[in-house]
């Protein structure tokens, strides 16, 4: 369960950000939000970032997403591949610091990073015991940029071996290589953030790929291609169901080769129809691959990190979507999910708490929950006051 993120010197945000999800104690409770064992309290499972283009709304989840692949893949990374941050042009000599407070089977853990686009300044974790955090490890590189100082005790790593990570990776992430019982741990809980944004924004791929990407997917999992369809029927989309098959073509040797391709299948007044799911509205299409994405989040466990949620789809469907976060049925493990979108009206289905506002003035992001403003209250209808201005974050045309 992700409990709160802490950062600053980060693309476009200057300052210090606070991205919470804890609920505040008056909020009412109710299945958009869970118990957290660790702490205590309500932790919510959804938190939606609304703010103006331009704004810094994929900036303020990115952090999400960079420290999920940096813990569970930068081992991989060349030397001279740099790390894939980017500090503020104003702070460019700087590094970047992100905290990031989780739970894993009722333990709470802080993991610190202090990073520049080329090297891991100081590299730490911490696991709160009773009332104080307790170091597992920390690595911190010493004045002279030459070596790090490390401090293992809880992590059970020889220096020796940890002095061979590479500075533009994750202590973690080589450990787990090295099988690391504790590095393992956390690499397994990270591979369950899944996410469409990386370094450059929001991954943008064409349709067919997309969709071929989503299609391999359900090929392999049956059953996730069941609940699929069983979701898109809920959705009526005018589908009955949706069939992969694999068709023939010859390439321009006339070698014979196959494909795999989706088909929607219709029923109309008794009589079945196919349909390549390609000649689908984009609509359909996006929700099928939208669904290859969330189910197993869903149905696993783990924090979707998500850019323009609603992309391609109509404003109501958002509301779907989250009810199967809420809903304990289709989201027994406490999955969450934060995400960007310009589908304000969602606003008045949230509590102040789960709503998160982004702004840039003169070259800086800003970001904050409502709860944080003095003077809202749980009643209010925050969609119009948001249309109106009263929150800020909103364009200025």
């Amino acid at each position: 369960m992700l409990h709160s993120l802490t950062f600053s010197n980060f693309y476009s945000f200057l300052g210090d950000v606070e991205i919470s999800f804890a609920m505040d104690g008056r909020a009412a409770e109710n299945e958009k939000s869970c118990t957290s064992k660790a702490v205590g309290g309500r932790t919510s499972k959804i938190l939606a970032v609304i703010g103006a283009n331009g704004a810094g709304k994929t900036n303020a989840i990115k952090p999400f997403a960079f420290i999920s692949w940096f813990i569970g893949k930068s081992v991989n990374l060349r030397p001279d591949a740099g790390t894939y941050t980017r500090q503020h042009f104003l702070k460019s000599d700087e590094p970047s610091s992100l905290q990031m407070t989780f739970e894993i089977n009722e333990r709470l853990f802080k993991y610190s990073l202090k990073i520049d686009s080329k090297k891991v300044h100081e590299e730490e974790l911490h696991e709160k015991t009773s009332r104080q955090w307790s170091c597992i490890f920390s690595r911190i590189l010493n004045d002279g940029e030459k070596e790090y100082t490390f401090n293992l005790k809880g992590f059970g790593f020889d220096k020796r071996t940890a002095n061979k990570v590479k500075k533009n990776s994750s202590l973690i992430s080589f450990a787990a290589q090295q099988d690391n019982e504790f590095a393992l741990l956390l690499v397994d809980y990270f591979s369950k953030f899944h996410t469409n944004i990386n370094a450059s924004g929001r991954a943008l791929s064409n349709d067919y790929q997309a969709l071929i990407e989503g299609t391999e997917f359900y090929e392999e999992h049956e059953d996730y291609r069941e609940l699929m369809v069983s979701r898109l029927k809920k959705w009526d989309l005018g589908l009955s169901d949706v069939k992969i098959n694999k068709l023939k073509h010859v390439d321009d040797k006339g070698e014979e080769f196959e494909i795999t391709m989706p088909f929607g299948i219709h029923t109309i007044n008794g009589h079945t129809f196919e349909m390549p799911l390609l000649a689908e509205s984009s609509g359909t299409q996006s929700a099928y691959v939208l669904l290859s994405r969330l189910l197993p989040v869903l149905k696993e466990g783990g924090v979707m990190v998500y850019d323009e949620l609603e992309s391609d789809l109509h404003p109501h469907m958002l509301d779907s979507i989250l009810d199967l976060f809420f809903n304990p049925k289709t989201n027994p493990h406490n999955a969450q999910i934060i995400f960007t979108t310009h589908s304000v009206e969602i606003l008045n289905e949230l509590q102040k708490c789960q709503i998160l506002l982004v702004e840039k003035i003169d070259g800086v992001s800003d970001a904050w929950r409502l709860c944080d403003m003095s003077g809202v209250r749980s009643d209010d209808n925050f969609y119009a006051k948001y249309m109106s201005g009263t929150y800020g974050a909103v364009p200025n045309i």
